[in-house]
């Protein structure tokens, strides 16, 4: 039996679990490893150590708001976002996508439908992120946050102000954390 390299994660938060049994051999064929996740803490941390390649979830959640987790999402990540669900108000629609969601799909749906619609948001991130790798990135070393969109350095949520040269070895030492330089 050989290995099969996954081409990304998608995280799934979603609380209708026959829908994620649907889903985790539909992705399984095109390679990426589908992660349940029951938290958002789960997903932040996720997203934060780029382990997401996508992340699929519903707006209504028994412990969260759907609509607020979109958009905290997106605050943090670029990350295609796609709500499926079976709530299928114009409302719910507009309001998810507003928030920040890629897509919005009702479920049930044809599942390659589905799959194609994950594919190609997949595929247009990875073209978009190809064209800025490594720009306006934000680094995580347990209280250590180097965010390269703002320029700011934070340790345990203070602010330390640094020289643009400092900045840029830190920067570098954060890219290339484990590495001899």
């Amino acid at each position: 039996r050989r290995e099969i390299e996954m081409k990304g994660q998608i995280f799934v938060y979603n609380n209708q679990s026959g829908v994620v049994d649907l889903m985790e051999p539909l992705f399984a064929g095109e390679e990426y490893e589908t992660r349940i996740v029951q938290t958002y803490q789960e997903i932040v941390e996720g997203v934060l150590q780029g382990n997401v390649t996508m992340l699929i979830t519903d707006v209504e959640l028994k412990q969260d708001n759907g609509f607020a987790l979109i958009e905290q999402i997106r605050q943090i990540s670029p990350i295609p976002i796609m709500v499926l669900s079976r709530q299928d108000s114009e409302a719910a629609k507009v309001k998810a996508l507003k928030n920040g969601a890629d897509d919005y799909v009702v479920y049930p749906c044809s599942p390659l439908e589905l799959l194609a619609r994950v594919k190609a948001h997949i595929r247009r991130y990875q073209q978009l992120t190809g064209l800025t790798k490594g720009v306006g990135r934000v680094y995580r070393i347990d209280d250590l946050v180097v965010n390269d969109v703002t320029r700011t350095v934070t340790v345990c949520d203070r602010e330390v102000k640094l020289t643009p040269i400092e900045y840029k070895i830190l920067k570098l030492l954060v890219q290339e954390k484990g590495k001899v330089l």
